[in-house]
């Protein structure tokens, strides 16, 4: 097996982020087409052969099934930037594609020993390192070489330049979610340091072994050949694992509707029905898996993105493959205050363009794709988010943007119609109640400076005091010598 994983995952960096063109911004790859009319088919993608090495591993092994009907590679003979698995004929719903035993996953235990432990994902990439160390020795040798020679790792966020990282912080500041963007997925940060000495080579290897374990597990997990299933939701999600990784089951992957020849294979990492991800589907959104994952979800995008507040979850699709994009809340419509937030978490962003766009001038091009549609993405939520106009906010619905009453907004153009920044409460520290018949009222400070004025009805004069230390302490205006008013104290006048 080679060594020199870097060398070699350079060159799948394109296929890292699977995104769509997100308002306006084109995505640095290409997605595959829906459909296709005929049976061309180009298996001559970046990575084919890895991949097509695992899928002869899996059919040797006792119990292994691929079936004839899928394939991994790409259906676009213009563009092989994007691997996936595709439909090469028709697939009926219920249908097996994928079946891999049980003793064939990568875990952090002995085959019967499926405990739960927080460092679980940690021991299982000491696991696969040790896999990488014993070369075609190993019962994985297939699947190792892929994930340290083709997959991508080397450019997930953990292996960020110091930059990106900080500007890809400022984006999200305190308030947006990922906080832990650069932090997850690091061995050294999550594992509690190596075993060996900090400069060890082998260090190197562990990180590169845990970043695969976060990105492309299932929690502490590893599923070879299933693992190459894309995710997607909505109507593209269709095909589900039967069994959980977790209960020492073997996994069977299985179509959930019928599937047309072309189609790509979709699953998801935050719906799927099996014991592996319950519960996550309103919490493991976007921003959750572009911390993990490394990539920036395809539309329908979930954005639960409130570090600190409780925003309520929304979801971003374009169904029809339109330009016109729509909002629909999963938990519960948002409040005044949730749009208040949603506006100044906008407003926030907007401020900041000029500082995030030339900080991307300064970065490599994976950090940059990465952190520029990830900026643009969370604008679009945000500015969709804003301008809802449910029942009860008939001051903020943008006419012709949004449905009053209903559940989903909808805009041709992304526009937020909240006019107005929300009010924040100031005490009011001015005296308004002060005594200045003849002179009554003593300024504090000492006076240093004045400048006088005479018009034709009164001399007027202003004079500056400063406290004990020099510090300006007020400025007050006096008429034909009288103290009418201070920037501390504003009784009316009038003439």
């Amino acid at each position: 097996m080679k060594t020199n994983f870097k060398l070699v995952a350079a060159a799948a960096a394109a296929a890292l982020v699977q995104i769509e063109e997100v308002a306006g911004v084109p995505a640095p790859v290409s997605s595959p087409p829906e459909l296709i009319n005929d049976n061309t088919v180009n298996t001559n993608t970046h990575n084919d052969s890895y991949a097509q090495n695992q899928i002869e591993w899996l059919k040797l092994k006792k119990g292994g099934f691929f079936s004839p009907k899928i394939m991994y590679g790409t259906l676009n003979e213009e563009d092989t930037s994007f691997g996936g698995m595709f439909a090469l004929a028709p697939i009926t719903k219920g249908e097996e594609i994928i079946h891999l035993p049980v003793e064939h996953f990568i875990t952090a235990n002995g085959i019967d020993d499926f405990s739960d432990n927080d460092n679980d994902a940690c021991v299982t990439a000491m696991n696969l390192a040790k896999e990488y160390h014993k070369g075609d020795e190993s019962n994985w040798e297939s699947y190792v070489a892929y994930c340290f020679e083709s997959f991508p790792h080397v450019d997930l966020p953990p292996n960020w330049s110091k930059e990106a990282i900080q500007l890809f912080q400022l984006i999200v500041g305190e308030d947006l979610e990922p906080q832990n963007l650069g932090t997850r997925g690091s061995y050294a940060l999550e594992c509690g340091g190596y075993k060996e000495d900090v400069d060890d080579p082998e260090d190197e290897i562990l990180e590169a072994a845990y970043r695969i374990v976060v990105a492309r597990g299932w929690n502490d997990i590893l599923l070879p050949i299933v693992d190459l299933i894309n995710h997607r939701n909505g109507k593209w999600y269709n095909v589900d694992q039967v069994g959980s990784a977790h209960i020492g089951e073997d996994i069977s992957v299985v179509a959930l509707r019928n599937i047309d020849q072309g189609e790509q294979i979709y699953n998801s990492y935050n719906e799927c029905p099996d014991e592996d991800c319950w519960g996550i589907a309103h919490t493991f959104t976007m921003p959750q898996m572009l911390m993990d994952f490394g990539f920036i979800e395809q539309y329908p995008r979930r954005f639960n993105i409130g570090a600190q507040f409780d925003a309520p979850v929304f979801e971003l699709d374009n169904a029809d493959g339109e330009t016109e994009v729509k909002i629909t809340w999963l938990d519960e419509e948002p409040t005044k205050e949730d749009l208040d937030w949603f506006r100044d978490q906008l407003s926030h962003l907007q401020e900041l363009e000029e500082a995030v766009m030339d900080g991307l001038k300064h970065l490599e091009n994976h950090e940059k794709n990465t952190i520029h549609t990830y900026y643009q993405t969370m604008l679009e939520g945000l500015e969709l988010a804003s301008s809802w106009g449910g029942e009860g906010f008939d001051d903020d619905i943008d006419e012709g943007d949004c449905s009053k009453g209903d559940k989903t907004c909808t805009g041709t153009t992304i526009s937020a119609s909240g006019k107005y920044d929300a009010f924040e409460d100031h005490e009011d520290v001015l005296d308004y109640g002060a005594d200045l018949c003849a002179n009554r009222y003593l300024v504090p400070g000492r006076q240093v400076s004045s400048e006088e004025f005479k018009s034709i009805y009164q001399e007027i004069e202003f004079r500056h005091f400063n406290d004990s230390k020099g510090n300006k302490l007020d400025t007050c205006l006096y008429m034909d010598e009288v103290l009418h008013m201070c920037n501390s104290l504003r009784p009316h006048y009038h003439e």
